[in-house]
C-alpha cells in the first residue's frame, strides 16, 4: 500500500472527468492535509506514534484546531481522509489489524457515499482503495498466522470486495458514465484474494457468468473488445486460466492462459514468466512442447 499522503490527494484529483471532481477548495485542503510525502520520515509518524488521533493531525495541518478539523473537506472527503489518517497510523505503530480494519471502515464509507446522487464517484479511488484493503487483509492475517491466532481478515475483505462488486455490477446508469466499467477490476482483486487464500470453490464462477452474461457491457463483443482495460482483461484471463486448470479443463485453461501470454506487455518479464508457471504444465498435460528459445528467454 502506498503510505504517502500525496499519493491519496492524487487519487481524489485523478477522478475520471464525466464523474465530476472535488471543487478547489477541497483540493488545497486535502493537498493541506497529505503534503507529507513519506509516513516513515514524517512528523506524522511520530504523532500517530505517540497516540495522537487523526481529527488532532489534520486540525494542527489545516490551523482549524478550535473547530471541526474536517470540515473544509466536505462530505464525504472529510470521512475519507479521517480514515486514510488512521491507516497510516495503524502502519506506522506496525499495527496491520488495525491498518485493515479502518480500511474497512474506508472502502464501506466509500460504499455508502455512492449511493447518493451528489457525490462525484471515482472509479480510480475505488479501484485503489480496495487494491489497498486486500493488501492489508493479507498482511494483518499473515500477523495472525505468526503469533498462532486465527485468521479473518481476507475473509472480510472478501465479502466486502463482493458488496462492491455488486454495487457496480448491476449499476442502471448509462453505459458511458456507468459504475460497470469498475467490475472487471474488482473481479480480479477476488480472484487475487481467493486464490491467495486458496478458497476457489467461493463464488468464482459466479463471477465469470457476469461476465459472458448480457449484463456486462458490450457482452456480444470479444472480452478484448469491450472497453475494458488490457491489462485487466490479460489478468482476468490468467486467473480464469488458472482456475479451469484447478477444474482440469486444459482446453479452457490453455486457451486463456496462451491469451494472457500473447498480450501481456513485452516489458511486464514478471508477469509473463508467472503466466508460463502454469502454461508450460498445461501445454505438457495436452502434448505440446514449449520452445527451448521460449523457455530460455524467461527463465
Amino acid at each position: 500500500m502506498q503510505q504517502g499522503g500525496e499519493a491519496y490527494l492524487a487519487r481524489v484529483k485523478g477522478q475520471i472527468p464525466q464523474w465530476g471532481a472535488p471543487s478547489d477548495a477541497q483540493q488545497h485542503a486535502l493537498s493541506q492535509l497529505f503534503k507529507v510525502r513519506s509516513a516513515e520520515s514524517s512528523a506524522l509518524v511520530e504523532w500517530l506514534r505517540g497516540g495522537a488521533s487523526a481529527e488532532a493531525w489534520m486540525a494542527r495541518l489545516t490551523g482549524a484546531e478550535a473547530m471541526r478539523p474536517q470540515a473544509a473537506l466536505g462530505w464525504p472527503y472529510d470521512t475519507f481522509a479521517a480514515l486514510h489518517m488512521q491507516v497510516l497510523g495503524a502502519l506506522a505503530r506496525r499495527a496491520p489489524g488495525e491498518a485493515y480494519d479502518s480500511q474497512e471502515k474506508l472502502v464501506m464509507a466509500f460504499l455508502h457515499a455512492m449511493e447518493e446522487e451528489e457525490f462525484c464517484w471515482s472509479q480510480t479511488l475505488m479501484v485503489a482503495l480496495f487494491i489497498d484493503l486486500r493488501r492489508l487483509a493479507v498482511a494483518a492475517d499473515s500477523a495472525l498466522r505468526g503469533s498462532g491466532e486465527k485468521t479473518k481478515r481476507c475473509d472480510q475483505a472478501a465479502d466486502k470486495l463482493r458488496q462492491g462488486f455488486s454495487k457496480v455490477s448491476n449499476d442502471k446508469s448509462p453505459l458511458a458514465v456507468s459504475k460497470k466499467w469498475s467490475a472487471l477490476h474488482l473481479i480480479n482483486q477476488i480472484f487475487k484474494l481467493l486464490f491467495a487464500i486458496n478458497q476457489l470453490s467461493v463464488g468464482l464462477k459466479n463471477l465469470q457468468r457476469w461476465v459472458d452474461s448480457p449484463l456486462c457491457p458490450n457482452h456480444s463483443e470479444a472480452l478484448s473488445e469491450r472497453g475494458f482495460p488490457k491489462s485487466q482483461v490479460v489478468t482476468y484471463q490468467y486467473y480464469s486460466g488458472r482456475l479451469a486448470l484447478y477444474e482440469d479443463d486444459f482446453g479452457t485453461a490453455l486457451r486463456c492462459l496462451e491469451w494472457a501470454f500473447t498480450h501481456c506487455q513485452r516489458s511486464a518479464v514478471k508477469n509473463k514468466r508467472a503466466i508460463l508457471r502454469f502454461l508450460v504444465p498445461v501445454q505438457l498435460l495436452v502434448g505440446r512442447l514449449p520452445s527451448t528459445a521460449l523457455l530460455e528467454k524467461y527463465e
